[in-house]
């Protein structure tokens, strides 16, 4: 999936639900830096291409980089949206942290 949110302000701590929803379907992603934790998660587990310019050369390196991209395992993907997007997780982490307040 290929998806590109502008990197202004607002954006910069959000995390968008359509990566979550994506990955947990086994499918990887080409995304642009600059938004919220969509870096982070992208560089470590290599779930995607990040793609850190809008430019010419940046998208080429993106598209040079697509055959390798679907090799990735679907099941790994999916393994990644639940480590990073499940609900049951974000439950016990809020519970968690209002308990200790």
């Amino acid at each position: 999936s290929l998806f590109f949110i502008q990197p202004v302000f607002s954006k910069k701590a959000s995390s968008p639900t359509k990566m979550g929803e994506l990955l947990s379907m086994g499918i990887p992603l080409i995304v642009n830096s600059g938004v919220g934790d969509v870096d982070s998660i992208v560089q470590e587990t290599q779930c995607g291409i990040l793609v850190k310019e809008f430019t010419s050369e940046a998208f080429q390196q993106a598209i040079e980089a697509i055959d390798d991209l679907l090799k990735v395992d679907k099941q790994y993907l999916h393994s990644v949206a639940k480590k990073y997007y499940s609900l049951d997780d974000g439950i016990e982490r809020y519970h968690h942290i209002y308990n200790n307040i």
